[in-house]
């Protein structure tokens, strides 16, 4: 088995891949699919914003 000591990016914490695993670990993908099963329902909803964000709101990686 090949071990690798693994290093977070400078702006993850350790405490925060914690709080980030331990709610996947709770609800799984349940939230983020949700997100974009309802994607119509949410942009109807923001048709009174002046503007419209350009990427998504949830991003992941470094």
């Amino acid at each position: 088995m090949h071990t690798t000591k693994r290093t977070n990016p400078t702006w993850l914490s350790e405490d925060d891949l914690n709080v980030y695993a331990t709610q996947f670990e709770r609800t799984g993908l349940t939230g983020a699919l949700n997100r974009y099963r309802n994607m119509d329902r949410g942009w109807e909803g923001s048709r009174r914003l002046r503007r419209f964000p350009h990427c998504s709101a949830v991003k992941s990686g470094g």
